[in-house]
């Protein structure tokens, strides 16, 4: 993928991102937003991105994310898991995500 077409979405990215975030204080899930301590290593939206489509397009083992990214396996699952969530609503937001439910066949 070129760098051009990869920075598109970022914006959108990581606007579902703050969004998400906002939603579970507000939903009580969380008790404040990060802001301060280590940055780890999906520190800015670019490599959160990346790290998702990655994973969307090979579907590695979680060991093998883990050994890739230098991640528990564990933290590899629950980062999926969130960055997948998020790629979904800013994908939405863009009005360019796949449809999950197809009502007809000429619909299909």
């Amino acid at each position: 993928m070129r760098r051009k077409k990869f920075d598109a979405p970022v914006p959108t990215f990581a606007d579902a991102y703050d969004q998400m975030l906002q939603e579970k204080l507000r939903n009580k899930k969380i008790i404040c937003i990060p802001k301060g301590g280590p940055s780890g290593v999906l520190d800015t939206h670019e490599k959160r991105l990346s790290f998702v489509l990655d994973y969307l397009k090979t579907y590695p083992t979680f060991d093998i994310v883990r050994f890739h990214f230098k991640l528990s396996a564990g933290h590899a699952h629950d980062f999926v898991v969130l960055y997948s969530e998020v790629l979904n609503r800013a994908l939405e937001s863009l009005n360019v995500a796949p449809k999950r439910m197809v009502r007809s066949r000429d619909e299909f």
